[in-house]
């Protein structure tokens, strides 16, 4: 916990924090019946190999009390009230949502691994929440890497 009350944990303890049903499972549910069996099942192998490979840092939020009464929703940073169980996108590249104990974020910023770093350099973009490798001396020329990380 830090000082402002936040608990930082990793992406599987923020899943098991949170109450059933209050992440994306339910949207996935929904994107199956919309995309279809084989696409979907593509998004899942892609987020499961992601989610699974990576210790995704999350942060917990507790809901505040005011005068005994837990309030209706969570605060972001930014002062912007979010309802129960709503999720969103913040502008620092988490995926954020809001559960009767509170606010979870959990950085998606990935970053790519195994690239060489004599000759190339990180830039991020923020647009896609992801750093890419680019040549020191050619930063519009991408590089080579195995793999991504966050």
């Amino acid at each position: 916990r830090t000082a402002s009350g936040v608990l930082r944990t990793s992406w599987e303890e923020g899943k098991r924090l949170l109450e059933a049903g209050a992440w994306s499972w339910r949207s996935l549910q929904t994107a199956f019946l919309q995309i279809g069996h084989n696409a979907i099942i593509g998004v899942f192998l892609t987020w499961n190999i992601i989610v699974t490979s990576c210790n995704t840092q999350c942060k917990i939020t507790p809901l505040e009390i005011f005068k005994q009464i837990t309030s209706k929703g969570c605060k972001d940073p930014h002062g912007l009230k979010h309802a129960l169980h709503s999720q969103w996108q913040s502008d620092r590249c988490e995926n954020c949502a809001c559960t009767e104990k509170g606010m979870v974020c959990c950085s998606i910023i990935m970053r790519p691994i195994g690239y060489n770093t004599a000759s190339c350099k990180l830039i991020f973009d923020k647009k896609h929440c992801v750093y890419v490798a680019v040549m020191k001396n050619n930063p519009s020329q991408t590089c080579k890497f195995s793999s991504y990380t966050t």
